[in-house]
């Protein structure tokens, strides 16, 4: 029985469904046991975090996340980086500013300059560096209100399509998550007022902030789902949240930064190849995805806006840098509450071609997080390593491989 039961669960995560659970929303799709392999390395505010991440891939249809302990110390001493050093530009600047993920050696509490740097230091070691991608992902939410934690920030980050690339990736190896609040002092420490607006000279009194980290090791190019592309949210999905944050790139407010927006809720296209050979590594699309897409409410068409990997931001964008490996299709405005939508259209990549046949209910409300829109700003810093730069990598640091 046991053996079957791994089987089948292999069967469900490589996209082969017959048989498998099918859930219709992400309460459903919690785990009874709230069990996470290697969550001993978790705080109570991780493992909720982590916990509410699995509801999410199971909702997909996709392995659940585990957790491994040298990378669970990475990710607490970046957050100890961070913490220890306060600096506006790393959070703030816009295109090419010294960001928090390439590690200064003169700072406090360095724990090394790459990520590859900080797992060799752990003894972390890669089983496959010719087959394996490692992505990070850095989010700053500051603003005044209540910034969202455990449980409540995986729902709101699960909103931000490079989240969502980053936590829904398929075959997941290995990960690591930690979260911490930054408080006013640090944003007052780290000139705030250069860059964000302040009264007086001085930043607002409720001030707050929170820094959100995941780091993962993945199969690169994915296994699960290769055959037909991934999406989010999922057929037939009920509950779905009614927008997302954006950035209107035509409207320049506030030291220079585009207009914040409120955008319809995003759908994910996570596409992937069968055979390795076709992807094209250092390509921005790497699985050559073509999607035309249109979201259709009781009321007829919506703006429908699709963002492909690689193409250069303009116009309306979803919160984020931009798309790497991952399509985003989204409507100009929020979503009405208890409505059904469908989207259809094609999606093709460099080895086939799939209807675009998707239907989805909206939530009766989406009060969202308390204080949110144009007051709170979300800043990413992320890197996405593929298996190509990942094998150039560990020639440098060849511990990663568990050679001396």
């Amino acid at each position: 029985m046991k053996t079957l039961t791994i089987a089948l669960g292999l069967f469900c995560a490589l996209g082969i469904t017959a048989g498998c659970a099918d859930y219709s929303n992400v309460q459903e799709a919690c785990h009874p046991k709230e069990s996470i392999a290697g969550g001993n390395a978790l705080g109570p505010v991780e493992a909720d975090a982590v916990n509410r991440l699995n509801c999410h891939r199971r909702l997909a249809g996709i392995a659940r996340a585990s957790i491994r302990v040298t990378m669970q110390n990475v990710a607490h001493d970046q957050m100890d980086y961070i913490l220890a050093n306060p600096d506006g530009d790393r959070v703030f600047a816009l295109n090419g500013g010294a960001d928090y993920l390439t590690q200064v050696a003169v700072d406090n509490l360095f724990s090394g300059a790459s990520v590859f740097e900080r797992l060799e230091r752990e003894g972390y070691m890669l089983i496959d560096p010719g087959g394996q991608g490692i992505k990070e992902f850095l989010l700053f939410w500051v603003g005044e209100g209540n910034p969202p934690s455990g449980a409540a920030a995986i729902d709101e980050l699960m909103r931000d399509h490079e989240f969502r690339e980053y936590g829904l990736q398929p075959s997941w190896v290995d990960g690591a998550y930690t979260e911490a609040e930054i408080p006013r002092q640090w944003w007052i420490n780290a000139d705030y007022c250069e860059f964000r607006p302040c009264t007086d000279g001085e930043p607002p009194a409720g001030l707050i902030g929170r820094a959100y980290y995941l780091l993962m090791v993945h199969s690169d190019p994915h296994l699960e789902h290769a055959s037909r592309p991934l999406l989010y949210p999922k057929f037939q999905q009920t509950g779905v949240p009614l927008y997302s944050d954006g950035f209107d790139l035509d409207t320049v407010v506030d030291l220079g930064y585009a207009a914040p927006v409120q955008l319809g809720f995003p759908i994910t296209i996570f596409p992937g190849v069968v055979d390795p050979t076709n992807a094209r590594p250092g390509d921005a699309n790497v699985y050559g995805v073509i999607v035309r897409a249109q979201i259709s409410g009781p009321g007829g068409p919506l703006d429908t806006i699709v963002v492909l990997p690689g193409v250069p931001a303009d116009g309306i964008r979803p919160a984020g840098n931009y798309v790497r490996q991952v399509a985003t299709v989204f409507a100009a405005q929020p979503l009405a509450p208890s409505t059904r939508y469908t989207v259809d259209g094609e999606v093709s990549t460099v080895e086939s071609k799939f209807p675009l046949g998707l239907e989805f209910t909206t939530a009766a409300s989406d009060p969202g997080v308390q204080g949110a829109g144009p007051s709170v700003a979300r800043m990413h810093t992320s890197r996405d390593y593929t298996a190509d730069v990942v094998r150039q990598r560990t020639r440098d640091v060849p511990s990663l491989l568990g050679q001396p």
